[in-house]
């Protein structure tokens, strides 16, 4: 929700040596929490309005 376990992962990945322009990131939907915090994925599909929402699966956690 937060967009920090992106975060951390694109971190991961470029001290494992892969060069920080050739990662990109995909969601299917993105918080305003995560774009505000500039840790959103360069493409999603849906901005959430708010963090209480729910997919076909569950509740967004």
């Amino acid at each position: 929700m937060s967009g920090d376990f992106l975060t951390t992962l694109r971190e991961r990945l470029v001290e494992s040596g892969v060069a920080a322009d050739r990662i990109r990131a995909a969601s299917v939907a993105v918080t305003r929490v995560a774009c505000r915090n500039h840790k959103a994925p360069e493409y999603y599909w849906w901005l959430a309005d708010n963090d209480d929402f729910y997919f076909p699966w569950g509740r967004a956690k």
